[in-house]
């Protein structure tokens, strides 16, 4: 497919108008590589107009210059793939955008995410903002009379340009971005300033590449996070007047050449992040590195880090170099000199990455277990719940289970990286309202001062995955539950009458209110905190002691402290929020008759196909097919044998009554032979009617496991023709099932297959071969325009899917 930077351009008239972006996307591919027998005139009139501005352009517009023999570049392909300019773009946009419109033309832009197809049609709708936003920025008038004015008019425009580098918004308040990246993950967070009346930009950009920082971890080189940080400040050094468009426009220039070619240099290849020293297009950062008197002591670790992994000729002449003072004076020249002789003596470039893709396997393996094991005591009902469990620690002396790392943060080693959130007191109270921390909480300050998390480090040393235990006890600046409703004065007058005093003074309005020492201390302790130390709840009172400025008012001044959130779940308590009834198993009655099944199978074939451990929390079984097979042979027979021996008892209690006859009946016995084919079919559906009053006394999920691989049993003797012998009305009970389980699309796709079911024709020869024939012709290409027909997937997303729905099996 053409670069996702380039716009793909095709006639709607000839190839048809999607009606989504996935549609257009599915469309650009197919269109860019057909070859058609002549020029498509439309395509042919849009570059002639095209070619015709951009040589009206050129003179005021660089971006237009080399387009401006366009017209000549037409080829026969169904669709043009047009190639975007990479500064002044949003302008050249506009422009291709207009003009496309004027010939009916389909612009898809995929990096943009965005299709545009007329002025009043762009995909997905939520993205016509955004071509508002191109538009109005190139109108812009940069001349709000307010901070907030200049913030609404230029973070739009910031936001499509982050957008168009793949990043995603972590916090819209904060303008804060987020991308994942091969290597780890990038954020940047944008900052809106006045300083004597002139409005600026400022940004603020954390790398964190894994494998760097894991290493940089091991040692205690530097009191900042193990992240590669830089600040606008730091790249673009020069006054920018962000009054003008053109000033605004050597900002954004300068963004593109220096933030995002170092963004992308640490996206997807240790090399290119050693390139960043090496290569003469990145002069600007190394310079900045070598020679810049003021600068952050972590830079040199992490690049020596990344040289060394990226087996560079170079490493041995950045040790000499990043050893020079300058360098080292922000570093603890022990733990560098360790660094060093780490690097060089224990580290083997040749296979580290490789090395370290298995260590990342191991980590996961023990994040899953842990989650598996914290599931056995907690039941989470969702998936973001699981994710929780999984960077989480659970202090068994306590029954506490803790989150590694703060609210903001990512848990990588077991071992916090990246930067927290810092929360006012009413952010944590929202915060605590989102579902997945339904059931977490704050820590009180004494649980925070006594915990001591224990992480297992797991590293590579000597050319092998070694680990070692880390104990974490710094425990500063976080919110605890300690804190109370801060803004209730009734609460704090009766716990401390001291304080009614102080607010009854009639100072206000920018006045400031002044207290003793005695007052002082009195006030901390409403907090838990004493004059001579800070609590955990938050590191200051007010910047000045015994003062407390009344223009910010008290009591919301210190709701406005910004503070860490690590929140805590008990284990030792009984959770019954989440069900209207205490979790406890699956129901006894199941458990016997999975134990009359295990015995069974014991007895007849000396095994089982599943691990006889998990058979009672069969959601822990791991491999996809054991847990398969337990779902089939265990859980699905153990309920036909109880459907069985339910149907058993009822015929034994109504056998009297409903077989005695007297001899006289015997004579109409000829008549009702005629009879015998529609009892049988209703004696057939008084069985089902029983079977379903019986599985109604359980968990609706019982039911479904039993319809679905009571489908897939006869599926595997049937195939395609079974959906056409049961018809819609005998498959309801199987799209159910997979609704339950949260398999929206399978059930879906089976709707559109029975839709197009075959007519059977008795008639024919062969007819049941035919039948088959018509089914596999009519029901798979319904069922793959919604996804594709793979019986053995469905049985390991059915797997999946009772995995992540476990708690439903519970009573």
């Amino acid at each position: 497919m053409a670069n996702r930077h380039d716009v793909i351009i095709w006639d709607a008239d000839v190839y048809g108008t999607p009606k989504s972006f996935e549609e257009a996307s599915s469309m650009s591919m197919l269109l860019e590589d057909k070859a058609e027998s002549q020029t498509n005139l439309k395509i042919q009139s849009f570059l002639n107009k095209l070619e015709t501005v951009a040589k009206s352009m050129a003179e005021t517009r660089e971006v237009f210059e080399s387009y401006q023999n366009i017209s000549k570049t037409i080829d026969t392909m169904a669709a043009y793939v047009l190639e975007m300019p990479d500064e002044d773009w949003e302008y050249f946009l506009q422009h291709v955008v207009e003009i496309a419109w004027q010939n009916k033309l389909i612009v898809f832009y995929e990096s943009l995410s965005t299709v545009f197809i007329s002025p009043k049609n762009i995909l997905p709708k939520s993205n016509k903002k955004i071509w508002n936003t191109i538009v109005d920025y190139n109108s812009l008038n940069l001349e709000p009379d307010t901070l907030k004015g200049f913030e609404r008019k230029l973070s739009p425009i910031i936001h499509v340009k982050m957008t168009k580098q793949g990043f995603l918004i972590k916090n819209k308040k904060n303008h804060e971005y987020i991308k994942h990246t091969q290597l780890g993950h990038q954020v940047v967070q944008f900052y809106y300033q006045s300083y004597y009346s002139k409005r600026s930009v400022y940004f603020q950009t954390f790398i964190t590449i894994n494998a760097v920082s894991d290493i940089y971890k091991n040692f205690n080189l530097y009191s900042g996070a193990s992240d590669f940080r830089f600040s606008r400040n730091e790249m673009i050094k020069y006054e920018i007047d962000f009054s003008t468009k053109e000033g605004l426009g050597i900002f954004f220039e300068e963004i593109e050449k220096k933030l995002f070619s170092i963004l992308a240099c640490m996206e997807n290849n240790i090399t290119a992040v050693d390139d960043l020293l090496s290569q003469d297009r990145y002069a600007f950062f190394r310079d900045y590195i070598y020679n810049i008197n003021k600068h952050y002591g972590h830079y040199a670790p992490f690049l020596l880090i990344a040289a060394r992994l990226a087996n560079s000729p170079r490493f041995d002449e950045l040790i000499t170099t990043f050893s020079e003072p300058r360098f080292g004076r922000a570093i603890d020249t022990i733990e560098w000199s360790k660094l060093v002789n780490y690097l060089q003596q224990e580290i083997d470039p040749n296979n580290f990455m490789a090395l370290y893709q298995t260590l990342l396997a191991q980590r996961n393996a023990i994040d899953t277990d842990k989650a598996a094991f914290l599931m056995t005591m907690l039941p989470p009902q969702q998936e973001e719940e699981l994710a929780l469990l999984k960077t989480a620690w659970h202090d068994k002396s306590t029954g506490l289970i803790w989150q590694i790392g703060c609210i903001g943060e990512q848990v990588c080693n077991e071992n916090p990286t990246g930067v927290a959130d810092l929360l006012t007191w009413q952010e944590v109270l929202e915060l605590l309202k989102q579902p997945k921390y339904k059931h977490w909480r704050l820590p009180t300050k004494e649980e925070l001062q006594a915990v001591e998390i224990t992480q297992n480090i797991m590293h590579i040393a000597n050319n092998k995955i070694a680990s070692y235990d880390l104990i974490t006890d710094v425990f500063i600046y976080h919110w605890t539950s300690n804190v109370r409703q801060l803004h209730d004065f009734d609460y704090y007058k009766k716990v401390a009458p001291i304080l009614g005093d102080i607010l009854s003074r009639q100072y206000a309005n920018g006045y400031n209110m002044s207290c003793d020492s005695d007052e002082y201390k009195e006030i901390m302790k409403l907090f838990y905190v004493t004059a001579e130390e800070h609590d955990v709840n938050f590191s200051r009172f007010c910047s000045k002691k015994h003062r407390i400025t009344s223009d910010m008012a008290f009591l919301p001044r210190a709701l406005n402290e910004k503070a860490a959130v690590r929140l805590v779940r008990d284990t030792n308590k009984v959770e019954t929020t989440m069900y209207t009834t205490e979790v406890k198993d699956i129901p006894e009655t199941i458990q016997k008759y999975l134990n009359k099944v295990m015995d069974e199978d014991m007895e007849q074939w000396g095994k089982l196909d599943w691990d006889a451990e998990d058979t009672l929390k069969f959601w822990l079984i791991k491999d996809d097919d054991q847990l398969i097979n337990f779902l089939r042979f265990g859980l699905n027979s153990a309920i036909c044998k109880m459907l069985d021996d339910n149907e058993e008892a009822w015929q034994e209690n109504n056998n009297d009554s409903e077989n005695e006859y007297d001899e006289d009946d015997e004579d109409d016995e000829d008549d009702e032979d005629d009879e015998d084919d529609e009892d049988e079919d209703d004696y057939d559906e008084s069985i089902m009617l029983r079977e379903r009053e019986a599985l109604a006394k359980y968990p609706p999920i019982y039911a479904a496991v039993h319809d679905i691989f009571e489908f897939f049993a006869a599926f595997s003797f049937h195939g395609l023709s079974l959906i056409g012998s049961w018809g819609e009305e005998g498959m309801q009970n199987v799209l159910q099932a997979f609704q339950l389980l949260g398999l929206e699309k399978l059930a879906n796709a089976y709707k559109v297959g029975i839709e197009n079911i075959p007519t059977y024709d008795s008639d024919i020869e062969d007819a049941e071969i035919m039948y088959d024939e018509a089914c596999q012709e009519k029901i798979i290409p319904a069922f793959k325009t919604v996804i594709d027909f793979n019986i053995t997937q469905q049985h390991l997303d059915v797997a999946e899917a009772v995995r992540k729905n476990y708690p439903l099996f519970l009573v």
